[in-house]
């Protein structure tokens, strides 16, 4: 599913929960989709007060929040260090943008995102 085909507006973002490879985000609508961030290498949250409400998701092969996440990694290691796992510094690297409705924003960068939809639509079982 290719994010600029969805209509990500309204949907709430449930939650965000990282291990060693991989963060996963779940948002929610009608129906229940999670996000997977492979091989991510860094995240920021802008301020969060009490919205969780979507306004829209994007992905991005620059932005200033993956450079400096490069630049810093390259930086404290070497041009060719090999990270824990499958991610080396020469990989290409996106960014995943999540903006609230109030401004705030959740961004990450990884390797790629996929997204799988959950079969059970929200409050059924």
């Amino acid at each position: 599913m290719n994010f600029a085909n969805r209509d990500w507006i309204d949907y709430s973002l449930d939650s965000i929960t990282f291990n060693y490879e991989t963060a996963e985000i779940k948002v929610s609508e009608q129906q229940t989709f999670t996000i997977c961030c492979l091989d991510y290498i860094a995240f920021q949250n802008i301020a969060h007060w009490d919205e969780n409400i979507i306004s829209e998701i994007s992905v991005s092969e620059t932005s200033d929040f993956l450079l400096n996440a490069i630049s810093t990694i390259k930086r404290r290691y070497a041009t060719d260090y090999v990270g824990g796992g499958t991610k080396r510094l020469n990989d290409s690297f996106k960014s995943l943008l999540i903006t609230l409705i109030d401004g705030n924003t959740v961004e990450i960068v990884a390797k790629d995102f996929q997204i799988e939809e959950q079969l059970a639509i929200k409050g059924q079982a």
